[in-house]
C-alpha cells in the first residue's frame, strides 16, 4: 500500500526565519519517509524566507525517492506566487492525501479549493492560527469570513500538536476527525563549548524567540525591574516589528546592562546559547505547542512559561514552572527556580522531554496517514 501525501505550506525549510514549524515540519517528513517506505511525501511550497526568498526561481529538490519538495517563486514574498496557482492542481491530482499546514494565505485557500473541487482527502493543521489570540491580534474580519468559508466542512480531518490547540477547534464547533500529535524537533544536540557572551552574574535567563507581541517578551524583560543585579537576561531571534519596542523598553528601564539582545542564530550559537543560560523563559500569550520549549529540556535546560503553552505541566514534574503573564509574577518565578538544585533540575528536564520521543510520534503520524487513506 503506497500512501502519496502532498503538504501544502507558504513557507519551508530551510525558510528557518519563521522559526519551530518550519523545523517541525521538515523533520517529521524527513523521519517518516526514513521509516516508512511506502509513504511517498512530496511539499508544494514558495520561495519565501522572511524579507527575502530562497531561491530566485522555480526549484524542485530531491531529498530522497519518496521525499520531494517543490520551491515556486512568489512574485510577492509571503502573498503569490503565479508558478503556484499554476501548477498545485496537477499537484494536488497526483496525490492521495492534501495535508495544510496554514490557513490564512492564499497558498491555503487556493489549495483547498483544488483539492475540494478533486474530492481529495483533507488533513489541516492550524499550527496555532485559530487561537482566540489569533483570531484577536489583527485582521479579525477577514480570518472568520477565510475560516468559514473555505476550512470549516465535516469532511476534513485535522491535526493539532497539543491539548490547548485542541480545545481551540472545540470552542469552534470542530470536535470530531481530531488528531493530537505533538511536534517533532531535532534530537541532534552539538556539543560546543563557549559562551554567547562573557557569563558575568551567577544567573542567565534565556529567551529564544521572534521578536512579536505574542510572546510576552515585554513582561519579560519588565521583570528584571524586580531582580538584583546578578539576574541578566538574554533575547535572541528575528524581528517580527517588535524589536524596537523591546530595545525602548529597556531603556526606559536602564536595564541595557542587564539584557542583551541578538537577532536570529545559527546552530552552532543556538547551541552557545543553550550552554550559556540556566534558564529558558518564554512567557507567551499563546503557543500551540512551543518547540524550543521541549529543545531546553532536552538540554536538561528549566524552563519558565506561562499558562497558556502545553507544558503547563513543568512544575509537577519539577523541571520549570510556568505562572501569570506579569512581571512581578514573572520575577517571582525567576527566583524560585534559581533556589531549586541545578542537577536535580536538569535530570527531572530530560527525563520529562522523554516523553517526546520522535520515533514514537512518527509512528503516530504513520498510523493518522493510514487511518485517513483507507476511510471511505
Amino acid at each position: 500500500m503506497t500512501i502519496k501525501i502532498l503538504n501544502i505550506v507558504p513557507s519551508y525549510f530551510p525558510a528557518t526565519v519563521y522559526g519551530g514549524v518550519i523545523f517541525s515540519s521538515h523533520f517529521t517528513n524527513a523521519l517518516l519517509t526514513k521509516n516508512y517506505k511506502n509513504l511517498i511525501v512530496t511539499v508544494s511550497t514558495s520561495t519565501a524566507n522572511g524579507k527575502k526568498r530562497l531561491y530566485t526561481k522555480n526549484r524542485i529538490i530531491f531529498k530522497k525517492k519518496n521525499y520531494i519538495i517543490k520551491y515556486y517563486y512568489d512574485e510577492i514574498i509571503n502573498r503569490i506566487s503565479i508558478s503556484f496557482i499554476k501548477n498545485i492542481f496537477n499537484d494536488i491530482k497526483n496525490n492521495s492525501i492534501i495535508h495544510f499546514q496554514d490557513i490564512f494565505s492564499t497558498f491555503a485557500i487556493v489549495g483547498i479549493i483544488f483539492a475540494s473541487i478533486l474530492n481529495k482527502k483533507i488533513i489541516i493543521s492550524p499550527r496555532g492560527v485559530l487561537s482566540n489570540w489569533s483570531f484577536k491580534s489583527k485582521y479579525t474580519l477577514m480570518k472568520k469570513i477565510i475560516f468559514y468559508i473555505f476550512f470549516k466542512k465535516k469532511n476534513y480531518y485535522w491535526h493539532v500538536t497539543s491539548e490547548i490547540e485542541r480545545k481551540d477547534l472545540t470552542e469552534l464547533g470542530i470536535k470530531k476527525r481530531v488528531f493530537t500529535i505533538p511536534n517533532i524537533i531535532d534530537d541532534k544536540i552539538l556539543k560546543i563549548s563557549g559562551k554567547l557572551l562573557k557569563k558575568n552574574s551567577s544567573y542567565v535567563v534565556g529567551c529564544l524567540s521572534r521578536y512579536d507581541k505574542k510572546k510576552g517578551i515585554d513582561s519579560l524583560v519588565e521583570s528584571f525591574d524586580f531582580l538584583n543585579k546578578k539576574f541578566i537576561l538574554i533575547i535572541a531571534g528575528p524581528d517580527f516589528g517588535y524589536k524596537n519596542r523591546i530595545e525602548n523598553l529597556i531603556q526606559y528601564k536602564r536595564l541595557e546592562k542587564r539584557v542583551f539582545l541578538y537577532n536570529n542564530l545559527n546552530a552552532r550559537n543556538k547551541e552557545k546559547f543553550f550552554n550559556t543560560i540556566d534558564l529558558l523563559a518564554l512567557p507567551s500569550h499563546n503557543e500551540n505547542f512551543g518547540n524550543v520549549f521541549l529543545e531546553s529540556l532536552k538540554r536538561g535546560k528549566p524552563i519558565l512559561t506561562s499558562n497558556f503553552t502545553p507544558f503547563y505541566n513543568v512544575s509537577k514534574f519539577k523541571c520549570g514552572v510556568n505562572c501569570d503573564i506579569n512581571s512581578k509574577k514573572i520575577s517571582e518565578a525567576i527566583i524560585k527556580i534559581h533556589k531549586k538544585n541545578k542537577n536535580t533540575l536538569k535530570r527531572n528536564a530530560i527525563e520529562y522531554s522523554k516523553n517526546f520521543d520522535s520515533n514514537k510520534i512518527i509512528k503516530k503520524y504513520y498510523l493518522m496517514y493510514g487511518t485517513i487513506y483507507k476511510k471511505n
